[in-house]
């Protein structure tokens, strides 16, 4: 029995379609290459560093990654804290009656409980004090030693204290939106509604958190205009898709892995076909717009050492995304994925 090494004429057209299709997205990013763009101003954003409600000083060092792993919330507060605070909020509006202590002084006793809620879990911060210790051999000199010491705190999501209302911009300052963008915009918050994926806006990044299921987009003021907010919003919502409860993708978690990589392709990838779907990029910022995304897949495609397959694998994955978005089936669906799904010989 001799051992077949050559390979079959429908793999040979295969490989050859995918290389076809692999040499023109080369092309297009040898074109478009130049460092990708931020499409938003951080400058215009609200602070993303997590930090104390009541001091309003940030957390340091090992704390800021730490509750952005742990936690959707930016502020942070001890459970007295936030007793406090929700006290004080109570007092505010006027949930509260007159009373009088055991040495016969009046306070305001509140009649609404607001604070940290039953069954929220508490979350570790870690900071140093210096201890003051004498020298031993030079009574005169102290010593400063750093001591390590912790406490609990809570995030405002674990408390049913409202956040306080911020002054909101002018229509003068806020990005213009055309009419088919706001629609498009309302009937991604309507498909996040019904898939139970949580959307936030504030701080400085866009990402998507598979932990919590969960958006999390800049201030929208700091977006120049509607053709740069959607395709990010697309991007986050692509990356959402991969969550198990969904299309269950290999999302890779650590950044600067293959996974990773393939899954930020798959994402800019489902963001630039739902842009071409809802025709969101007009003419006039086409170019800009495709460029920038152009660029961005590039990155990581390098990441993922240019293997032709994988622009056909990912364009694959995109697809099914956004099918999934726009609720598009197929009769032969499964068929359909199999197809998709290139693999190694």
């Amino acid at each position: 029995m001799t051992k077949k090494t050559n390979k079959s004429k429908s793999n040979l057209a295969r490989d050859k379609v995918i290389k076809e299709m692999a040499d023109l997205v080369s092309e297009a990013i040898k074109k478009g290459e130049k460092p990708w763009l931020r499409p938003w101003d951080t400058s215009k954003c609200t602070s993303g560093l997590a930090h104390n409600v009541v001091s309003k000083k940030p957390y340091r060092g090992v704390n800021q990654f730490y509750l952005g792993l742990c936690s959707i919330d930016f502020e942070f507060a001890s459970f007295k804290q936030w007793s406090e605070v929700g006290r004080k909020h109570a007092i505010k509006n006027g949930e509260f009656e007159m009373a009088t202590d055991k040495d016969g002084k009046s306070y305001k006793k509140t009649t609404t409980y607001y604070g940290v809620q039953k069954g929220a879990k508490a979350v570790t911060v870690v900071y140093f004090t210096m201890l003051k210790l004498e020298d031993k051999d030079n009574p005169d000199e102290i010593n400063m030693i750093p001591l390590l010491k912790w406490h609990k705190v809570f995030g405002r999501s674990d408390t049913n204290i409202p956040a306080p209302i911020i002054e909101k911009p002018t229509e003068d300052e806020m990005p213009t939106f055309t009419e088919i963008q706001e629609r498009i915009e309302g009937e991604m918050h309507d498909w996040m509604e019904s898939e139970g994926i949580g959307f936030a806006e504030g701080g400085e990044r866009a990402f998507y958190r598979y932990s919590t299921d969960h958006i999390q987009m800049p201030d929208k003021i700091a977006f120049p205009s509607g053709y740069a907010y959607m395709p990010t919003l697309f991007h986050e919502s692509v990356h959402s898709t991969g969550h198990r409860k969904r299309l269950n993708r290999k999302m890779g978690m650590g950044m600067g892995s293959d996974e990773y990589a393939f899954e930020e392709l798959v994402a800019e990838m489902g963001a630039s076909l739902l842009c071409r779907h809802h025709n969101i990029l007009p003419t006039d910022a086409l170019e800009d717009g495709l460029e920038n995304q152009v660029s961005y897949i590039a990155h990581w495609l390098k990441q993922l050492k240019s293997n032709p397959k994988t622009i056909i694998q990912a364009g694959s994955k995109a697809q099914r995304a956004v099918d999934y978005i726009l609720g598009t089936t197929f009769e032969d669906n499964k068929n359909d994925e199999k197809k998709g799904d290139i693999k190694d010989e």
